[in-house]
C-alpha cells in the first residue's frame, strides 16, 4: 500500500511540477524529462525556484521557513505580517502596488514557490497557505534550505 500511495504522490506532485511551465516548448521539455523519485522532482523544483529573480528567491525561502515554523500552514494576514518587506519587494518588481488585494497575494505567493505551495480555498480572512504535502517540508529540511529548529533569539538565514 505505501508503495502505491508514493507513486500516486509522485504523479500528483509531477503534474502541479507541469503545471509551473511557462510556455509549451517548456512544458514539452519537462514531460519528456524521466523523474524517479519525489526527491529528485522536489529537487528539480527547488532549483527552479533558485533560478528565479532574487526578491521571488528570497520571498519563497522565507515563506517556506515561516510555514514550517508555524506548524505548517499561515492565514492571509500572518502571511502580510511575517513577510511585508519580502511581498512588497516582488510586488515594485511586478509592477504593482504596495497594497495588494488577496488575490494578487496569492498569485504571487504561488509564482514565487512554483507549486510547493497551496492556498485553502475558504474565504478570506481565514484562508490559509500550506505545502501542498508534508514530504515537502521534510525535503526542505533535510536538504539544509531550513533550519530544523528555530531560536527566537537569531534571526533565520538561509542558503542561497
Amino acid at each position: 500500500m505505501a508503495v502505491c500511495y508514493c507513486r500516486f504522490l509522485i504523479a500528483k506532485c509531477y503534474i502541479q511540477w507541469l503545471a509551473t511551465a511557462e510556455n509549451s516548448a517548456v512544458f514539452h521539455r519537462m514531460l519528456h524529462r524521466k523523474i524517479d523519485s519525489l526527491h529528485e522532482l522536489f529537487a528539480i523544483q527547488f532549483d527552479n525556484i533558485l533560478q528565479q529573480i532574487p526578491e521571488k528567491k528570497c520571498l519563497a525561502k522565507t515563506l517556506f521557513t515561516r510555514i514550517i515554523k508555524h506548524n505548517g500552514s499561515l492565514t492571509l494576514d500572518e502571511l502580510r505580517e511575517a513577510l511585508s518587506d519580502e511581498i512588497t519587494q516582488v510586488a515594485i518588481s511586478q509592477g504593482q502596488g504596495r497594497d495588494l488585494s488577496d488575490g494578487e497575494l496569492i498569485e504571487i505567493v504561488k509564482s514565487c514557490c512554483k507549486g510547493f505551495v497551496c492556498v485553502s480555498e475558504r474565504e478570506s480572512p481565514m484562508r490559509r497557505i500550506r505545502f501542498t504535502h508534508s514530504s515537502i517540508a521534510e525535503f526542505l529540511t533535510a536538504a539544509g534550505q531550513v533550519p530544523v529548529s528555530f531560536s527566537s533569539a537569531a534571526p533565520v538565514k538561509l542558503a542561497t
